[in-house]
């Protein structure tokens, strides 16, 4: 499973923007990827030391549009891989837009409306608001009746209500000891 990791620009501390993770199954190929980025509107970026980034979007076409920016100035979340092997996927889009990527810093930028949408998730998944979530994880996956895909929530920290009290009802109780009886 790819896991990639959300942070929010701007924003230093964790109380005030929970985690975000978002995975992707490891088994796409690099075609089916592109469609999913391409669905949401995400866009890669290459990011070198100075901050200097290059970004493409658009990433099924056969040569994908590119602009450049500076990292500090982009206030859309943005996601980093923690793990997977997509990120050889991002490198491959990127050379295809004529990017080498090497020694830089890999990014995926999140619209504004997917942003809304992921917000939305965290909050209706157990009714917390983001003070009270310390970590989401969303997995991507093509949605149910329609085409295209969708983000569901998948974990969250702490759990929903329900699943808290049914893991407290499930569990085992203590048994009285044993020990001192005749």
């Amino acid at each position: 499973m790819g896991i990639a990791f959300a942070v929010e620009p701007r924003i230093q501390r964790r109380a005030e923007r929970p985690e975000w993770e978002i995975r992707f199954a490891d088994n796409l190929d690099v075609a089916e990827y592109a469609r999913q980025l391409d669905y949401f509107k995400i866009e890669i970026g290459a990011t070198a030391k100075s901050g200097r980034t290059e970004y493409i979007r658009e990433v099924t076409r056969t040569k994908p549009p590119k602009h450049v920016g500076q990292l500090d100035e982009d206030d859309r979340v943005r996601v980093k891989w923690l793990r997977g092997t997509l990120h050889a996927a991002d490198r491959k889009l990127l050379a295809k837009a004529g990017i080498n990527s090497q020694s830089k810093e890999l990014w995926h930028f999140l619209p504004p409306d997917v942003r809304a949408t992921l917000d939305q998730l965290e909050r209706d998944y157990a009714g917390l608001s983001p003070g009270e979530v310390r970590r989401t994880c969303y997995l991507v996956r093509a949605k149910q009746r329609a085409a295209g895909y969708e983000f569901v929530v998948i974990e969250q920290d702490p759990p929903q209500p329900d699943a808290a009290k049914s893991d407290a009802q499930n569990s085992p109780q203590p048994v009285p000891s044993e020990r001192g009886r005749p």
